[in-house]
């Protein structure tokens, strides 16, 4: 038996976020833990777990979202668990995809910009040695009376 139970209050906000999960004081730890009732609880053996704490859950059914300190049980949780709701988004494939995409529009706006700087900079080297470079009279060559102007 836990220490400390969660505020009611606190359980019911919670629960009405996703009625699959709990929150539990951790004596051992001396935190609190909000878990996630599994879909399939049989899936996950609680032989697999050397802390106690994660062995009682998984027997349970329960795998841990996160913890958080003895003065945490606020609307901070709330939020976190907001925050991270994979299904929220549509799920870790489309939260990928996103990813992914995000990923491919920066290397290609990368590519982009390096091929634009390329380009500006060959216009640049391309006008700077095709520009006619001509000579003020005050220049020209006094022994034979040459210019270049004439």
């Amino acid at each position: 038996m836990p220490l400390f139970d969660a505020p009611s209050r606190f359980v019911k906000k919670i629960r009405e976020y996703d009625p699959r999960l709990r929150v539990i004081w951790s004596d051992k730890k001396g935190c609190w833990r909000v878990e996630r009732r599994l879909r399939y609880p049989g899936f996950v053996n609680p032989a697999y777990f050397s802390d106690g704490d994660d062995r009682r859950s998984a027997q349970d059914g329960y795998m841990l979202v996160f913890t958080a300190g003895k003065e945490q049980l606020d609307d901070r949780v709330l939020l976190t668990l907001y925050v991270g709701d994979t299904w929220r988004r549509g799920g870790a494939n489309r939260i990928a995809d996103e990813l992914e995409a995000k990923e491919q529009a920066a290397k290609d706006h990368q590519h982009n910009s390096f091929m634009d700087d390329n380009e500006y900079r060959a216009r640049e080297y391309w006008k700077s040695i095709n520009t006619v470079r001509t000579l003020d009279d005050k220049h020209r060559h006094e022994r034979h009376n040459l210019s270049i102007n004439t």
